[in-house]
């Protein structure tokens, strides 16, 4: 998912109203670059004011309100600066250090977030990698990239529009006072590197702006991860309830939402089991024309893989017929299983600094095996990995 900083950042305040902390990003900026000018006059920046302040906003824009990547309007500036000695880094990190302290003290002041102090430095780090063009610096982001798209770390939902205060917020919350009522449970869905983590959960209370229920261990490592749950009912009908998390407490496994949507039920079409790979594992399509491209694997079925491929023009369209080279460990003895399989261009999607490709395979029998193999080590290996994470997190 391609998410902006704004995004994460206002998704993340669970008790913000929407619009304040866009004003706040958009006011900021002119103290930003206040701060930065002030910087670069101490460090006797020669250059022409104006156009040293337009850098400062175009970086400034480019980190909090910007899904656009491109950075050329900065890198002649930079080069310049280089030549001359200029650190523009340092002005930069000493500037958004000043930022995120006024940041964190509003945003943070009644319950911390350090995730989302996270994702602010690393949309900067981004931003100010963005000005250089070394193809060894390129590699690095694209090699960080992969690892986040791997790992567990995303957060798909964005609860930013609802008001807590709604009608159709509180609709929810009479919803759960009528199950509690009944005495009925509630199950709990997510997705954990593929794997479905879905156990009952018992409603412990309803109140006018938030609904309390009590979690299975393993629920609530994930839950804590991912900041919300599918809740599903069978008297939802065809939609399950997506509800964000507000606090938990790990002693007592309970767990409290506040700002609910519905959704629907995608995770109950999938008919097959998707992973995603331990380490980064390099992918090789090959297809008629003269087409060799180079990606990373994100996930894998037994009957798809879905791959990343760091260009954003790509030469493949839907329909068209590739050949898929990669290599899978086998867990029980370490060793490389070789998988090359005929496959067809299902789905793309948009990400930072590339695409990701939805292929479906057509494999033989014998490459067939080695797919399940890995696919079944590696369930063992996510499961391993949750519950010590879990244990970790209750500890």
């Amino acid at each position: 998912m391609n998410t902006s900083p704004q995004d994460t950042i206002l998704k993340s305040m669970t008790y913000a109203d929407l619009t304040k902390w866009e004003n706040f990003l958009r006011n900021y900026e002119k103290k930003f670059v206040h701060t930065a000018m002030k910087i670069g006059s101490a460090l006797k920046i020669e250059a022409n004011p104006e156009e040293v302040r337009s850098f400062f906003i175009l970086v400034y824009n480019m980190t909090f309100f910007s899904k656009d990547r491109d950075m050329s309007g900065c890198l002649e500036f930079v080069r310049r600066a280089k030549k001359k000695g200029i650190d523009l880094k340092f002005i930069l990190a000493k500037s958004f250090m000043l930022f995120l302290s006024d940041f964190s003290k509003q945003a943070f002041y009644s319950e911390p977030s350090f995730e989302v102090l996270e994702e602010v430095f690393h949309r900067i780090e981004d931003t100010l990698r963005a000005c250089d063009v070394s193809e060894e610096e390129r590699e690095v982001r694209i090699e960080r990239l992969v690892r986040k798209l791997i790992s567990h770390r995303e957060k798909p939902v964005d609860f930013s529009k609802v008001d807590p205060d709604s009608e159709e917020n509180r609709a929810f919350i009479k919803l759960f006072e009528e199950l509690k009522k009944r005495g009925e449970n509630v199950e709990l869905f997510n997705i954990y590197k593929g794997l479905h983590v879905r156990y009952e959960a018992k409603i412990l209370s309803v109140r006018e702006k938030e609904v309390s229920f009590e979690v299975h261990p393993n629920q609530l490592g994930v839950i804590a991860i991912d900041r919300y749950s599918v809740i599903k009912h069978t008297s939802f009908g065809s939609r399950n309830v997506l509800g964000e998390v507000k606090s938990i407490e790990p002693d007592s496994r309970k767990v409290k939402f506040w700002r609910f949507m519905w959704g629907e039920k995608k995770e109950d079409k999938r008919r097959f089991v998707r992973v995603k790979p331990k380490d980064i594992t390099p992918v090789e399509l090959n297809a008629e024309g003269g087409i060799n491209l180079k990606g990373y694997l994100i996930d894998i079925s037994i009957v798809s893989l879905n791959v990343f491929i760091p260009m954003r023009e790509l030469p493949l369209k839907e329909g068209m017929e590739v050949r898929v080279r990669l290599k899978l460990e086998n867990c029980k003895d370490g060793s490389e299983m070789p998988v090359e399989t005929p496959a067809r261009v299902y789905t793309f999607r948009d990400l930072p600094e590339g695409r990701s490709v939805v292929l479906d395979m057509e494999t033989s029998p014998s490459e067939e095996y080695k797919v399940s193999a890995y696919i079944s080590c590696r369930q063992i290996e996510i499961i391993r990995e949750l519950n010590e994470y879990v244990n970790e997190y209750l500890s």
